[in-house]
């Protein structure tokens, strides 16, 4: 369910991230992110870009 950072690294909206993953929709994919992971998708991905 999770993804890997290549993705998340990537150009997709997040929105399409979460379409690839199987969801149907961005508020889906974001919340179940934000469960598995503590950050939403967004902060995740510029925590990654800062690094």
């Amino acid at each position: 369910m999770l993804l890997s950072n290549p993705i998340l690294k990537s150009e997709l909206k997040i929105a399409e991230v979460g379409l690839k993953c199987g969801y149907e929709n961005a508020s889906h994919f974001s919340t179940a992110f934000k469960k598995q992971i503590g950050l939403s998708p967004l902060d995740f991905r510029r925590g990654i870009v800062d690094m």
